[in-house]
């Protein structure tokens, strides 16, 4: 029996794992101060900033609910190629929409249950 190293283990996890989850936590981060100034340039007072803001943290928990049975039944590495899809097509479609407020009210939670299934992946 072969033993492996903490070391190597994390090693090998780097770039399929570790990586993609760095890099869509920094793009989150990174969008999460602009956001609600993107928003008050549209307009918004401060209730539908935090209502527009407050549809991602709903996505995040209606995509919770479902992403443990999909978990069981496409498989880990499945999971986090179709949450991982959904993100960029999240990102795809931001290009697409208008710039409004509904836009974003709509768009936000799929990005929540996206990210929580690529997470959870």
């Amino acid at each position: 029996v072969e033993r492996y190293s903490a070391f190597d283990m994390l090693r090998a996890l780097a770039l399929p794992v570790y990586l993609p989850c760095i890099l869509i936590d920094a793009a989150r981060s990174t969008a999460t101060p602009s956001l609600p100034l993107f928003l008050r340039t549209l307009g918004c007072d401060d209730a539908q900033v935090g209502l527009v803001l407050g549809c991602e943290g709903a996505g995040e928990t209606l995509g919770g609910l479902p992403a443990s049975s999909m978990l069981r039944w496409l498989g880990e590495r499945s999971t986090m190629v179709v949450a991982l899809a959904a993100v960029g097509l999240f990102c795809l479609s931001c290009a697409f929409v208008s710039t409004g407020r509904t836009g974003l009210s709509l768009l936000l939670p799929l990005f929540g249950i996206a990210a929580i299934r690529f997470c959870i992946g």
